[in-house]
């Protein structure tokens, strides 16, 4: 049924497209040579149909009332005060640096975790990125994301993934000793994934999801995306038993 009700839309919106040609007015450009979209008809009104949105479901819409603003503000506040989190800053002291955030997220995300009684697998995957100066890694470090996995009972292969970095820069990217607090970027999207682990481990105890789920705080994102990628490339070639 959900094949056939794709097919239709697809070939619903074919129709549609080939029935209204859309015609777009010619670009004007600014001084520094770039296109002036603001100046067109964009965007158009007479292309393919319009998107009905899916309805939400009530429970779902109810779990966003639990997120804490309060909460989130201390996660905020409690990165911030590593004084700097640089991919390539201290990893040996309990207080400053990547090494103390991270460490204090893995045993936050764990405590978070443990209403799920086991539900909710919570781990630190580390590989060893070599140098690159240009994106502000004069040695080699030890690049760990921090992430919770919730598997799903009915397709366990097909995985939705919320990710925020905890890594943060100052505008001079080789600068791994000095403070960048990195508040909004990204320590906002980190506080905001702690609240996912907390809210859902009071449920997928009883009523875990269909769809395997992953929350996790990488690192290396100012400098070229390195966590992300590591757990991109790990989910590609992971096979489930």
């Amino acid at each position: 049924m959900i094949v056939l009700a794709i097919y239709l839309l697809s070939a619903s919106l074919l129709v549609s497209a080939q029935e209204s040609v859309y015609t777009p007015t010619a670009a004007t450009f600014g001084i520094n040579g770039f296109a002036n979209w603001g100046a067109g008809n964009w965007p158009p009104s007479n292309v393919g149909i319009p998107i009905v949105p899916q309805s939400t479901d009530p429970k779902t819409l109810s779990l966003l009332g639990e997120f804490d603003p309060a909460r989130i503000q201390s996660t905020i506040q409690t990165l911030v005060n590593f004084g700097t989190r640089h991919t390539a800053s201290n990893t040996t002291s309990e207080t400053r640096g990547i090494g103390a955030a991270r460490n204090w997220l893995l045993n936050e995300m764990m405590s978070l975790a443990k209403p799920a009684n086991g539900s909710i697998k919570v781990s630190m995957p580390c590989y060893e990125q070599a140098p690159n100066a240009a994106h502000g890694i004069p040695f080699p470090v030890q690049l760990c994301n921090i992430q919770a996995e919730i598997t799903g009972t009915v397709d366990p292969n097909r995985t939705y993934v919320y990710t925020g970095h905890y890594d943060s820069r100052r505008i001079n990217i080789s600068d791994y000793t000095n403070d960048a607090p990195g508040a909004d970027d990204n320590a906002s999207a980190v506080a905001i994934a702690l609240e996912i682990v907390r809210i859902l481990a009071n449920i997928v105890g009883t009523t875990p999801p269909a769809a395997s789920i992953i929350v996790a705080a990488v690192a290396g994102e100012e400098q070229n995306l390195y966590g992300s990628n590591f757990l991109a490339q790990t989910r590609k070639y992971f096979i489930r038993p």
